[in-house]
């Protein structure tokens, strides 16, 4: 199990982003048997669909928040917007035996969006897959 196909790297930066943007991922656990709660790290983020439903007005998910569960093949559409937090930061499963060596990525907001971008496909592959913004976003 990896993200992207890579086990954790402190001295390798995921991807950039640029503070004051607006971007959505999709998160998908590829895996069969494991549920994994991914924890994303000093940003809040709203979830727009599971499983390919988006979410009604009064359903409870429908908050903002910043760690969520995905059982096994299950696929969520998140919207942040990257506001206050400059910095390197990270996002990973919180199971124990995942989280340090392996199902992290690095990721690094900045003034400036330079290097590897989320908005651009990334291949996770086992846990997780980050994809573009829809046109207009």
């Amino acid at each position: 199990m990896a993200v992207n196909g890579l086990g954790f790297d402190i001295h390798r930066m995921d991807a950039y982003i640029q503070q004051g943007s607006a971007e959505i991922w999709t998160i998908r656990n590829g895996d069969t048997r494991w549920e994994h709660p991914v924890y994303i790290h000093f940003e809040e983020f709203q979830i727009l669909e599971f499983n390919g439903k988006p979410l009604t007005a009064d359903d409870v998910n429908n908050l903002r928040k910043d760690v969520l569960t995905l059982g096994p093949g299950d696929e969520v559409k998140l919207f942040f917007h990257f506001r206050d937090f400059l910095g390197c930061h990270v996002m990973h499963c919180h199971n124990v035996v995942h989280e340090d060596p392996i199902m992290m990525i690095h990721w690094h907001i900045d003034l400036l969006k330079h290097g590897p971008v989320l908005g651009a496909i990334i291949e996770l592959r086992s846990v997780m897959h980050l994809g573009t913004p829809p046109a207009g976003f």
